[in-house]
């Protein structure tokens, strides 16, 4: 007489099969965060160009952009705003780097694909690859995009 039922080499079958699933969407959901951060630091740099035309059509300089050391985006203003923002996405480094002087700027930030993303003054945006930088401050060394 037979019973109703699995037997228990069916079950672990279906486990196993859940379980692989389960592996690929969870590795398919992690890309597809780590691009939407992108997009979200993309978004932030952007706002960047914004508020710092803002800034030299009030100051006539774009001296302030950057902090006083010149190496990361000011506090003051909306870039403190935008730099709390772009420090919530950017990647596992986090780093915002930026150099500005009264006539340009240019700012960066590390993506979550590892590389960078950059804007500047003369309308440059664009992806950085950080090749044998440690990080992408490191890539900065002018008030331009590399």
């Amino acid at each position: 007489m037979r019973k109703n039922g699995f037997t228990i080499i069916e079950v672990l079958a279906v486990v196993a099969i859940i379980a692989v699933l389960a592996s690929i969407i969870i590795v398919r959901t992690g890309t597809a965060r780590r691009k939407s951060y992108d997009a979200a630091i993309q978004s932030g740099l952007g706002e960047v160009r914004n508020a710092a035309e803002l800034y030299y059509n009030s100051n006539v300089t774009y001296q302030g952009v950057c902090d006083e050391t010149n190496t990361t985006l000011s506090d003051e203003d909306d870039f403190g705003r935008i730099k709390n923002f772009v420090s919530e996405y950017n990647g596992p480094e986090g780093v915002i780097g930026c150099k500005n002087d009264s006539t340009s700027y240019a700012v960066i930030s590390s993506l979550n694909t590892e590389d960078c993303w950059c804007v500047d003054s003369e309308g440059n945006a664009k992806e950085i690859t950080l090749g044998g930088a440690a990080n992408c401050r490191e890539k900065l060394t002018t008030t331009v995009c590399p």
